[in-house]
């Protein structure tokens, strides 16, 4: 089935918003507080939240859609990393998030790519990215991808400190997409 990515703007913030929040509660509500999980949500994917990335001219934010529905979005950093490991050559993948029924199916490789095509206009030499530990789904889809595990950064998720790893993927590493 064919999928379509496009960049996101403000009639998008509402569906944007369902997405990010079901997708991080199935992929984080087994290992963590859900406490602190309500208080992440609450404000990486506010209104103003997700208005602000919308606004920011160092922020790309890229939407996949299948059959006309929101099936994932892809979060790029170009200059104000989240991390600070990630340095001027790297963009930073912040966020890519599935729908739970789109995994599996390619769209994650064709975010991917579209992040490779954005860096690549941008100058940058490499993709870089923070993954949590125990996803190892995540691991395993980003090394399939060519991104290598590169060390760990601190993440603070409301208040807990989490020591995930850093991932990067140079931008001459080209990988086949299903279609």
């Amino acid at each position: 089935m064919f999928a379509a990515v496009r960049p996101a703007n403000a009639r998008d913030i509402a569906p944007l918003r369902e997405l990010a929040r079901n997708t991080f509660l199935d992929t984080y509500a087994e290992g963590c507080d859900a406490a602190r999980i309500d208080a992440y949500i609450a404000e990486a994917y506010s209104h103003q939240a997700l208005s602000a990335a919308l606004e920011d001219a160092d922020i790309t934010v890229l939407l996949i859609e299948r059959a006309g529905e929101l099936a994932g979005f892809l979060q790029l950093h170009a200059d104000d990393a989240r991390t600070a490991t990630f340095d001027a050559d790297t963009l930073e993948i912040a966020r890519l998030y599935l729908d739970r029924r789109a995994q599996g199916a390619g769209l994650g490789a064709r975010l991917i790519e579209a992040a490779a095509e954005r860096a690549r206009t941008l100058g940058k030499r490499r993709l870089g990215l923070g993954v949590w530990r125990q996803n190892d789904r995540a691991i395993r889809f980003y090394q399939r991808q060519g991104f290598e595990i590169t060390g760990t950064h601190r993440f603070d998720f409301a208040g807990e400190i989490h020591h995930d790893y850093t991932m990067h993927r140079p931008l001459s590493h080209h990988l086949e997409i299903p279609a």
